[in-house]
């Protein structure tokens, strides 16, 4: 009998111990970033007297836990997209930065000019005001190129984080695996730990948990398209892992894509067209890009057509010299190509297109990129408008029709074999536009024969203001596409507006999101400061009970051993 009371007392201290350190481990992990609350329960002992095997659980729910990943990622989306978006924004809808107030100005003093078209000041006023335009025009476009390098940058910085997790995941499963079914404290912070590198993972790329067959404590990691991160050999229950590789675009290399390369192998698998990536930090700057690289066009496009429009109109009367009018802007690259001047040869792929604006269409000049492809030669026999999702259009298009010439000597016009080459015509001819002469006497405001108090050129140059000159973005289809300069900028900055709105809506709609499933989380898996401390008085209560059935063992023990003395 005593020795059966012994035998109680023993294993109940024994349970006791293992509940408190259970509790303590939950206490002491309180303000540990995903830590999960652990669980240690007895059982029957079917054998003997006392208590059974005590089994340590790890209380987490993983459909709420995904959930949170999920909307991690979410929220780390849209905070990327809405960083770099609202910066944009601010430039083009800043009148001090924009291009909106610089535009009206040119009309403002070309008006005043107009009125007084022998005054040397007011005409030197206008080419005060064109070249403040240019400059506005060369702030603008440098600060949304520095948009885009911060976007590079940063998407270098996070695919280098987001590979450091992968391994460490990878690691994480495979210490998991070797320790096999072993489920206790050690374990279990283990399993968090992994899971904390997964949670930082999903910040960065919106990911998938995939649980392994024979061993469910480790499991894969996939891109939420279905493309492999960590990949789980069933038989060994060891891991591989990828590696995301920042490399140059496959068309346009000054755009750079997205691949994975798994360890040890020298092959990497391009992602698509990088929507094979959603969510998270990473999945933000790609999305991004392609509305900020819009706006670059849009207002290259506009600065193109606008001093080209100008120009033009210029050459049209006589200056305050009685000589024809000559060009207010110097824009390289104008066909047909004087000897001074080249072809553009800014092409972005393996090969070779050379091209110029025709001052003659200018209307037609578009925002759109264009994409050469070239057969098994290396021959260029086919070009196509790259679409907003960065696909190429439907039908083959006429380069002409977009308000370019192209030289399509085959010296200068190929790619290599079944490739593509990618031009940018807008952002690339108007980032060396400069203004040509600030002589004010060389603004032809006058008609031939008139003299130089006729403003009829000028009135005509005034009426550029608000002409349908300029197509109001995508390619041109007929004049009904055409927009004047004002309402097309209007157009750029509130489309953009409108985009850096939207993100606005979506980032506090996934703050609130992640705060709601964080909760739910909590509730269910995360650790109650008060609930703990009534167990861990429960439980050293159980304890103090637990050792005076010993300590009354071995009273009665002596007892017997006094009497058998006697």
């Amino acid at each position: 009998m005593i020795s059966e009371m012994l035998s109680i007392g023993k294993s109940a201290v024994a349970a006791q111990q293992v509940l408190l350190r259970t509790t303590s481990n939950n206490i002491a992990n309180i303000a540990t970033d995903n830590y999960v609350r652990q669980r240690s329960v007895t059982t029957d002992n079917a054998l003997a007297l006392g208590v059974g095997s005590v089994i340590t659980q790890r209380l987490n729910d993983t459909f709420k836990q995904q959930e949170v990943w999920r909307d991690t990622a979410n929220l780390a989306f849209n905070e990327a997209v809405y960083e770099q978006i609202h910066t944009v924004d601010q430039y083009l809808s800043n009148n001090s930065i924009g291009l909106s107030s610089s535009i009206t100005k040119m009309f403002t003093s070309l008006e005043s000019a107009n009125n007084n078209p022998i005054s040397e000041s007011e005409r030197t006023e206008f080419m005060s005001s064109i070249q403040g335009f240019m400059d506005r025009f060369n702030t603008l476009y440098d600060d949304i190129e520095s948009v885009l390098a911060d976007n590079e940058r940063k998407l270098e910085e996070s695919t280098k984080q987001a590979n450091e997790l992968i391994k460490s995941i990878a690691n994480f499963n495979n210490s998991i695996a070797a320790i096999g079914q072993k489920h206790d404290s050690f374990f279990y912070n283990l399993i968090d730990q992994r899971d904390e590198a997964i949670a930082q993972l999903a910040n960065l790329v919106d990911i998938r948990t995939v649980p392994n067959e024979q061993n469910s404590d480790v499991v894969g990691i996939n891109l939420a398209s279905g493309q492999s991160l960590v990949l789980v050999e069933s038989d060994l229950n060891q891991c591989t892992y990828g590696h995301i590789e920042v490399v140059p675009g496959t068309y346009d290399q000054s755009s750079k894509e997205l691949a994975i390369r798994f360890e040890g192998s020298s092959l990497y698998n391009r992602l698509g067209s990088n929507y094979e990536i959603t969510g998270g930090k990473i999945g933000g700057l790609l999305d991004c890009r392609r509305e900020i690289n819009e706006a670059l066009s849009s207002i290259s496009q506009l600065t193109v057509s606008l001093t080209v429009n100008f120009n033009n109109q210029n050459s049209q009367g006589f200056d305050l010299y009685g000589q024809q009018g000559e060009a207010l802007f110097e824009i390289p690259h104008s066909y047909p190509l004087d000897p001074s001047d080249d072809w553009c040869t800014a092409c972005y792929g393996k090969g070779s297109v050379r091209y110029a604006v025709d001052p003659a269409s200018i209307e037609k000049l578009s925002d759109c990129n264009l994409c050469f492809v070239s057969d098994d030669t290396g021959a260029i026999v086919e070009c196509y408008q790259v679409m907003e999702d960065g696909t190429l259009s439907e039908n083959t298009v006429n380069p002409a029709d977009y308000g370019i010439v192209v030289d399509t000597d085959p010296a200068y016009f190929y790619a290599e074999p079944n490739t593509r080459v990618t031009i940018k015509p807008a952002v690339d001819l108007a980032r060396h536009i400069r203004v040509k002469t600030t002589d004010a006497k060389k603004l032809a405001l006058s008609q031939s024969g008139m003299g130089p108090s006729d403003n009829s050129n000028g009135i005509q140059m005034s009426r550029l203001q608000n002409k349908p000159a300029v197509t109001n973005g995508g390619a041109y289809s007929s004049d009904d596409d055409l927009v004047s300069f004002t309402v097309r900028y209007a157009a750029i900055t509130c489309k953009f507006g409108a985009v850096a709105s939207n993100a606005n809506i979506s980032l506090q709609a996934a703050e609130g999101k992640l705060e709601q499933s964080k909760s739910s989380y909590e509730s269910a898996s995360g650790v109650s400061l008060d609930e703990e401390a009534a167990h861990l008085v429960q439980y050293q209560q159980y304890y103090s009970a637990a050792a005076k059935i010993i300590t009354a063992s071995q009273n009665t023990f002596q007892s017997l051993l006094g009497a058998l003395s006697i």
